[in-house]
């Protein structure tokens, strides 16, 4: 156990671009505890243990090392922590709301913006938020595709051109073409990756 009394729900975890430390979720008791990795690789005693106000759904740190992203089931919905990268603590920055509902997230290469996965009766959708200096966020858009329901995992190429969007409930992947100077994304294609409702 990472924290508490050991029955909390890890959901997810990052490792720091330097190696240094890895970042886990517990959404049960709302914290994000973080850990040295050691040469072994091993994990060392807790540095810290940061409690969040709303229940975590996922977590990702910009390619860049300086800032955590983190999405909430409620309330605020992404939230940004700067990352100290020699002792991997980190201090809430800033936060923003989105249209609709906050699941999985992934970042770009140049470490500029967020792309927060959800779902609708009418397919899925993916909010654009902008990473400014200090960690500072700013809500872009909500762009709304009816290719698939509920995209709850989301991945960004090494290239930056492309991002894949995982449809839970229809068990398809989409593929979005992204603007690199805007973040902006344009629709590509869907493909089935199981089936419906049982391979989720």
């Amino acid at each position: 156990p990472s924290g508490g009394d050991g029955s909390s729900a890890g959901l997810g975890i990052v490792i720091s671009p330097n190696g240094k430390f890895l970042y886990a979720s517990n959404s049960t008791d709302a914290t994000i505890t973080v850990l040295p990795i050691n040469s072994d690789g091993s994990l060392g005693a807790p540095v810290q243990t940061l409690p969040t106000p709303e229940l975590l759904v996922s977590l990702a740190i910009t390619p860049n090392g300086k800032t955590l992203i983190t999405t909430q089931s409620g309330g605020t919905q992404v939230m940004a922590y700067s990352v100290n990268a020699s002792s991997g603590i980190l201090t809430f920055a800033s936060g923003v709301n989105t249209n609709g509902a906050a699941a999985g997230v992934a970042i770009d290469p140049q470490s500029q913006y967020a792309y927060v996965g959800g779902g609708s009766n009418e397919g899925f959708n993916v909010q654009i938020v902008q990473i400014g200096a200090n960690s500072q966020l700013s809500y872009i858009t909500e762009d709304t595709f009816a290719a698939g329901t509920s995209g709850n995992c989301l991945l960004v190429s090494s290239t930056g051109k492309s991002l894949y969007v995982s449809n839970q409930i229809s068990a398809t992947i989409s593929m979005l073409n992204v603007n690199a100077q805007t973040g902006g994304l344009t629709f590509n294609g869907t493909v089935p990756d199981g089936r419906a409702f049982t391979d989720e």
